[in-house]
């Protein structure tokens, strides 16, 4: 999975070097529908419900909505999933966007819900706990 974001990547700075490529680029995963196919299958639970390929999107998600920021805005849900069923995924996902992403403008206005959701699960008996441990 990491190699498919690599190789949309790829694609994409080969189309930046094409004169008035705005288009191109602005199409997004439609100039790149193997790679749309690819991210779609794996994020179908039934086909894939391993959180290590979850983990993936949440390491990717900044150029993922780089590459095409519509098709990041339609999968976040799917990418970082509320349903209590789905945690482990969306904890995957969230613990290795927040490890190894930096805050981008345009990333935190698609997932400030996102941010909201995670502060609102934050239990303060464990805060306090680890106040009293740290101490």
């Amino acid at each position: 999975m990491h190699t498919v974001v690599r190789y949309a990547l790829w694609i994409r700075r080969n189309f930046e070097e094409i004169p008035e490529n705005a288009e191109q680029l602005a199409r997004g995963f439609n100039e790149m529908p193997e790679v749309r196919q690819v991210l779609d299958e794996h994020l179908n639970l039934e086909q894939e419900p391993s959180s290590a390929i979850r983990s993936v999107y949440g390491r990717w998600f900044p150029w993922l909505v780089l590459l095409d920021p519509l098709w990041a805005d339609q999968s976040a849900e799917r990418i970082f999933p509320q349903d209590e069923s789905f945690s482990n995924l969306r904890l995957a996902a969230w613990e290795s966007y927040i490890t190894f992403c930096s805050v981008y403008d345009n990333v935190f206005d698609l997932l400030h819900e996102e941010y909201r959701y995670t502060v609102e699960q934050i239990n303060p008996a464990s805060i306090e706990r680890h106040k009293t441990n740290t101490s």
